[in-house]
């Protein structure tokens, strides 16, 4: 720099230092859904020295500073993601783009008792996704596949089942989600018993089969009274002609139950 006054001159020199600015650039490389796991590559360059990322995926504050981050979003929507470079000597560029994270289903599913004779309902629970049409896949761990929501099946074996339900979105979704399911021994419940005048004796004579173990019962005779004989005798006393439902429940220790 130099300096006139009135014919007296001043000169002063400095170095001064133009350093690289970098240029951020990057792409989603996988993950579409909001239960997937995004994988983004950063393909930010500069013409000389290091460069460091900061990444903001518009997601509840969440930012990572690694240079290719995964990230899972914490719901679906158009997020504005950014990434900001900056050089080691403070030079900086940024780069945002819309990343669409479309909804996901979130598989779910109830169902009775898993029982030997009596069919288990499985109710599919998945809530519907706006927009999507979605479509099920059941695999009952018994080389059984059905393709409908809910799904009523009768087992084949005893024992330890994997029960898996898959739904597909035709927006390219998908969720999973299996239970452990043990496919219990149960009785068949069966009696009889004669129609009989007030006073004398009913005599229920108990016809229930089952293949093994420890079988308990349970009598309820429809007027209040109970018993846990397995062939009971039972007198009602009644002023005029009574019609009573009598019902009995066949349990197996450790097993499934049955009633009639």
């Amino acid at each position: 720099m130099r300096a006139d006054l009135n014919g007296c001159i001043a000169e002063q020199t400095q170095r001064v230092y133009q350093f690289d600015k970098p240029t951020a650039s990057w792409t989603n490389k996988s993950g579409i859904c909001d239960n997937d796991e995004f994988t983004f590559t950063n393909s930010s360059s500069i013409g000389g020295g290091l460069i460091g990322s900061y990444w903001d995926f518009n997601d509840n504050g969440s930012v990572s500073t690694d240079d290719n981050p995964t990230y899972t979003f914490s719901s679906a929507g158009t997020k504005n993601v950014k990434l900001t470079v900056t050089s080691e000597f403070g030079c900086k560029d940024e780069l945002t783009k819309q990343v669409v994270v479309r909804e996901s289903p979130k598989a779910s599913f109830t169902h009775t008792p898993a029982c030997s004779i009596t069919p288990t309902e499985f109710t599919n629970t998945t809530l519907d996704v706006s927009g999507s049409t979605a479509n099920y896949s059941w695999n009952m761990g018994d080389g059984t596949v059905k393709t409908s929501k809910d799904y009523t099946h009768t087992w084949k074996s005893l024992g330890p089942k994997t029960v898996t339900l898959n739904v597909t979105l035709t927006n390219g979704c998908s969720s999973t989600i299996s239970k452990e399911l043990n496919v219990l021994t149960q009785p068949k419940a069966g009696f009889s018993a004669s129609d009989v005048c007030a006073g004398d004796a009913v005599v229920f004579v108990n016809n229930t089969t089952w293949p093994d173990g420890q079988i308990s019962y349970s009598w309820d005779f429809g007027d209040g009274t109970y018993s846990g004989n397995s062939d009971p005798v039972k007198y009602f006393n009644v002023k005029q002609t009574t019609t009573y439902n009598v019902t009995l429940v066949a349990s197996i220790q450790g097993g499934c139950a049955d009633s009639i």
